[in-house]
Formats: structure tokens, C-alpha cells, sequence
């Protein structure tokens, strides 16, 4: 952060879930480079990204998720409220 080196992006997309679908939900995606891992940054982008999303947008809820080799960033997202759904 204070370098002001790239360390990745987030965003909240307007996706459908199922092919073909027209139900549009925001799905928050994040991306941060290998070596900014593990250092809070993905809680801090995340969570600026959720509150951007919920409150300054008003969308009645949010759908995140992680890789399954990723097990940080899914307790990452249980940590900012986030809940398992099948």
C-alpha cells in the first residue's frame, strides 16, 4: 500500500449463477498477486468491497466464495459474515 505497487484488484460483479439464467446476483471477486497472500490485504480488500457493495449500494446480499486449495480466504469470508450455501 505504500509503495503504490499493483497488488491485485476487487470488484463485485453482477453475475447469474446458473447458465442461462436472468437472476443477477453481485458475486465479490478478488485477485491479489501470490506474494501480498496471508498479509490481511484480501481481508481489508474484501471487506472494503463488501461494505461498498451492501451499504453505499444498498444490494440485499452478497455471494463470495473460494477455491478449495484455498482454505484462508474461505475462513477469511466466514470472518467478514459470510455464509455457507448449497
Amino acid at each position: 500500500k505504500e509503495t503504490g505497487k499493483f497488488m491485485g484488484r476487487g470488484w463485485i460483479q453482477m453475475t447469474d449463477q446458473r447458465a442461462g439464467g436472468t437472476d443477477k446476483k453481485p458475486v465479490l471477486r478478488v485477485a491479489l498477486l501470490p506474494e501480498f497472500w496471508n498479509d490481511g490485504y484480501g481481508s481489508e480488500l474484501c471487506g472494503f468491497c463488501t461494505a461498498i457493495g451492501l451499504y453505499a449500494f444498498d444490494m440485499p446480499e452478497m455471494i463470495a466464495g473460494s477455491l478449495e486449495h484455498n482454505p484462508n480466504a474461505y475462513r477469511m469470508l466466514k470472518g467478514l459474515g459470510f455464509q455457507e450455501r448449497d
